[in-house]
């Protein structure tokens, strides 16, 4: 049979080793813990960015179609639209 002073080492050095693994293990959630609050930070840094240019890009539309001027949009509808102005001669008038 095994001595109670052996016994004893064997359960000492399961603890131990139980407690190495715990101490281990807790460090990895606290270093887990850390990486996700500095992703998460990152994150609302990026999203707030996000909304920013959001935001400019929304003013240039709005900005860019207030500076369009006649000759520009009837240009583009020329070349995108194959729209004209009509002659005189094809423009008919319609009384009621």
């Amino acid at each position: 049979m095994v001595s109670a002073a052996r016994q004893q080492r064997g359960w000492l050095l399961v603890n131990g080793v139980l407690l190495t693994l715990v101490m281990w293990s807790a460090l990895g959630v606290i270093d887990s813990s850390h990486l996700c609050r500095g992703v998460y930070a990152s994150l609302h840094v990026l999203q707030r960015e996000q909304w920013n240019l959001q935001e400019n890009w929304h003013r240039l539309v709005l900005e860019s179609g207030a500076t369009s001027t006649p000759h520009e949009v009837e240009q583009e509808a020329e070349r995108l639209l194959g729209m004209h102005i009509p002659a005189v001669a094809d423009v008919r008038r319609v009384q009621r």
